[in-house]
């Protein structure tokens, strides 16, 4: 793979679809305005960052079906380079709506696909190839996945003398955070 300084993963991207209404009804029919798609998750907003601020980096992402197949055409036209990882289960959807009068957001998160096993090793064998100097890994991980699923990343990486800054939370997060003494 290309050289770059900083690669960012995304193991449970979201196409997330945003849209406005007025009134919100129990058991009535909400009319929303024309939906917004927005390419989602930790470590593409990650990249879509570092691009606005005139930067760039390797974007990896998970992809899969017609909801992946937008995904990429919405990191694409931010012109951000990207290495994606097709999946056979599509790739999750969030919902988020904004009510008009109230000003109130309502955010819907989905839970991402499950992986058949050569995807879970794609995902590795991917990261084994980078040639980074910092992998930002950002977001949560897909159903069921081992929770020590980015702790078998980090070591991936460290092998290879990568900087890894984690962004996750919950049994993931604790699985990967081993204190530093200086």
């Amino acid at each position: 793979m290309k050289a770059h300084v900083i690669t960012t993963l995304t193991i449970n991207p979201s196409l997330d679809k945003s849209t406005h209404f007025t009134g919100l009804i129990p058991e009535k029919k909400i009319r929303c305005e024309t939906p917004r798609y927005d390419a989602g998750g930790g470590g593409i907003n990650v990249s879509k960052a570092i691009s606005k601020l005139g930067g760039n980096s390797l974007c990896v992402f998970t992809s899969g079906g017609s909801s992946g197949a937008l995904l990429e055409e919405l990191v694409a036209n931010q012109k951000i380079e990207s290495y994606i990882i097709k999946t056979k289960n599509w790739t999750r959807e969030n919902f988020i709506a904004f009510e008009n009068v109230s000003k109130a957001q309502y955010r819907f998160g989905f839970p991402g696909n499950a992986f058949l096993e050569e995807e879970k090793q794609k995902i590795l064998s991917t990261i084994s190839e980078l040639n980074t100097s910092y992998l930002v890994i950002s977001g949560s991980l897909n159903e069921g996945l081992e929770s020590d699923f980015y702790q078998k990343i980090i070591e991936i990486a460290k092998k290879s003398n990568v900087k890894v800054i984690m962004d996750t939370s919950g049994e993931a997060l604790v699985k990967c955070w081993k204190p530093v003494y200086i």
